[in-house]
């Protein structure tokens, strides 16, 4: 196995040392606040908006209830205040029944507080994942040129009894986390 350069050289521009990716296997559950943790990294919060909004048919047919408002959470995951991933998460808002406790999400992630809060435990994910380019708002947020391209996923998270609990859209800047699964 080649051990790959922490520099690479771009002919007539010179060398240039090589950002640290995060790496995730895909053959397991995980937390991005977990995954960052156990790389070194403190990922914090920034929130953007945690309001009660009327849902969308989509998200309606999501959560398989006819539902008139969920907590739509709108944030920013950073590292050392440079933003890594904005993420939009819808709630099923018959379970969370208070939007004060996430307020908390500066210093804890999701889903402590579902667990601290609501005794919700998130216990398995559906993701699917595709790359996507970012809009005027999403660069501005991530804080790279419009139209710059990101990993871009969807997330249904479930509970013990296979409750939906959480609809997450993560839209990831290029270059700060990779996936990785090993194929038998």
């Amino acid at each position: 196995m080649v051990k790959q350069a922490n520099t690479y050289r771009i002919q007539g521009k010179g060398t240039f040392v090589r950002k640290k990716q995060i790496i995730q296997q895909l053959d397991q559950f995980y937390s991005f606040s977990k995954v960052f943790q156990n790389h070194g990294f403190d990922l914090n919060n920034q929130i953007i908006s945690i309001q009660e909004v009327k849902p969308s048919a989509k998200i309606i047919a999501l959560f398989q209830q006819d539902m008139q408002e969920v907590i739509q959470l709108v944030r920013l995951r950073c590292i050392k205040n440079v933003p890594i991933i904005l993420e939009t998460s819808y709630l099923n808002s018959q379970l969370i029944t208070d939007i004060e406790p996430l307020n908390e999400l500066t210093n804890k992630n999701l889903y402590e507080i579902l667990a601290e809060h609501f005794a919700i435990n998130i216990v398995h994910a559906d993701e699917e994942f595709e790359a996507t380019n970012l809009t005027a708002e999403q660069s501005k947020l991530l804080e790279v040129s419009e139209g710059e391209a990101a990993i871009y996923i969807e997330r249904l998270a479930f509970n013990e009894n296979q409750v939906l609990i959480e609809y997450c859209e993560s839209r990831i800047k290029k270059g700060s986390f990779k996936f990785s699964m090993k194929l038998l």
